[in-house]
């Protein structure tokens, strides 16, 4: 049997070209330092880096390593927040809140969950 652990967090920033509202660009940098304080600060939690000017064009990221057979590091897996998609499709939704608001729309994120590497050959 194989055990795999986590081993680390790294949020991506900011990168120097970007897409999006400076706004969204805060707000769900603020969110996700939040989200990754509070996992850390958990029973099971692991600490993270700021890996500066990582995050993609469109939104920022977390990449997540665990430690694999034999002994290795593995980035397996991005989650990627994207602000572009959204607005390039139009999306919106409306919460019952909103619809007593005259209608009140707010604008998506798409959330991008992206398998890294395979490590399946290496620990046969």
């Amino acid at each position: 049997m194989i055990t795999f652990g986590l081993k680390a967090l790294q949020k991506g920033s900011w990168p120097k070209r970007y897409m999006g509202q400076i706004e969204a660009w805060d707000r769900a940098e603020d969110m996700l330092r939040q989200s990754l304080d509070e996992f850390a600060a958990s029973a099971n939690g692991v600490s993270w880096t700021l890996n500066a000017s990582d995050g993609a064009f469109y939104g920022p990221k977390v990449d997540i390593t665990i430690v694999g057979c034999p002994n290795r590091d593995w980035q397996c897996t991005t989650i990627q927040l994207d602000f572009l998609q959204p607005q390039n499709f139009h999306l919106e939704y409306v919460t019952a809140e909103s619809t007593a608001l005259l209608d009140h729309r707010h604008g998506e994120v798409i959330i991008h969950i992206e398998v890294s590497e395979n490590i399946g050959p290496e620990c046969t």
